[in-house]
């Protein structure tokens, strides 16, 4: 398989010192059995509950995964998931990680949509009939669902990863989005290398990009990386492997302020990457750059943040209830009166549970 080789960008390192992610992320983790698995997804269903920037993470084996989504649909939840939730399934460690966004994490996926349909949308008047016909039917996809091959054989009862992506950019005719944006807290930063991995190998090469956003939990950084894939020739064998090309580039200091690059310094991705078609494996075609540059995108999380605060501090207007005017509320069906007590009794026994099982064997809390 030909690839074009990845652009040329200096990594930034990030200073241990300043912007290192906590060391708690393991044990910040609400870990359920299978067995509560399917109660607790049913709680957070429409208006009831959020995971919150904590994600859940449940021990389920592949076949435990689909009893799980089988009993979604059959209880009707599954479009709520589906539009709502987002997920990451490790096939190899029967992991399935469960998070519902924040509005910080939502509120910056939404501008960064915006930001690149205007960057794509400046080639849609090209002069060349080829960018003009490749950019028309490249959109963003939202956050499917990407079953992605754990295994080199394409065979019956093959392992799959499950991962939704915050952004996903595809052409009509391409099987496989092109480029993949994740947009994550800092002390999660690390299942950002995994995630491009398995995007890139489980998709044979054809997600081009991944960018990882990592924005600083409990502080005011930011930073972002790129991976890539790259096939290599290792006696005689040619390997495809996920190659990270910028690592943790900063965009926003400890201190808030954004960090001073060059102009063109950023994500340097290209047309081609935004889909894998027979057109995109010519050496020179759909070359034209779309910068991704730290100082829009280190805009963009200040905005973000700042809106987010003056929204929490209550600064922006709102329309009181008319006097007079009463509220009735909807009556809530059997299957939602799992109440709040029983969804904290059911963690803290899940926690015990997982507490005692990671003194019995250590991998189990990695």
């Amino acid at each position: 398989m030909s690839l074009p080789p990845p652009p040329s960008i200096k990594p930034v390192p990030v200073p241990p010192s300043t912007l290192t992610p906590p060391n708690s992320v393991h044990s910040s983790e609400r870990r359920l059995l299978p067995a509560r698995a399917l109660k607790a997804l049913l709680f957070i269903s429409p208006g009831r509950s959020s995971t919150g920037p904590t994600p859940w993470v449940f021990g389920l084996s592949p076949h435990e995964l689909r009893e799980v989504q089988a009993a979604l649909d059959r209880d009707g939840e599954s479009g709520f998931f589906e539009d709502k939730v987002h997920f990451d399934y490790f096939a190899r460690e029967d992991r399935y990680i469960l998070r519902m966004p924040s509005s910080t994490h939502e509120s910056c996926i939404f501008k960064i949509i915006l930001h690149l349909q205007a960057l794509l949308a400046e080639y849609r008047n090209a002069d060349s009939a080829a960018v003009r016909a490749f950019v028309a039917k490249v959109e963003p996809a939202g956050s499917p669902d990407l079953k992605l091959s754990d295994t080199n054989d394409d065979i019956d009862g093959a392992r799959y990863n499950i991962h939704c992506p915050d952004i996903s950019y595809r052409h009509k005719q391409a099987t496989w989005p092109g480029v993949i944006i994740e947009v994550a807290f800092s002390q999660k930063d690390k299942k950002l290398g995994r995630l491009a991995d398995d995007y890139i190998l489980g998709s044979d090469g054809n997600i081009h990009a991944v960018v990882g956003i990592m924005l600083e939990y409990r502080g005011q950084g930011a930073w972002v990386s790129l991976w890539r894939p790259v096939v290599r020739t290792e006696e005689g064998t040619s390997v495809l492997e996920c190659e990270q090309v910028v690592a943790n580039a900063i965009l926003i200091g400890p201190d808030g302020a954004i960090a001073q690059h060059l102009p063109d310094a950023g994500i340097a991705l290209q047309l081609r990457d935004f889909a894998s078609l027979p057109e995109t494996l010519q050496p020179t075609a759909l070359c034209d750059p779309v910068l991704l540059s730290y100082f829009k995108l280190a805009q963009i999380v200040q905005t973000v943040r700042a809106e987010t605060k003056e929204l929490r501090e209550g600064q922006l207007f709102e329309q009181p209830l008319a006097p007079g005017v009463t509220k009735r509320k909807r009556e809530i069906s059997p299957k939602e009166e799992l109440r709040a007590e029983d969804e904290e009794a059911m963690v803290e026994a899940e926690e015990r549970t997982a507490a005692k099982q990671a003194r019995l064997d250590p991998d189990y809390a990695r």
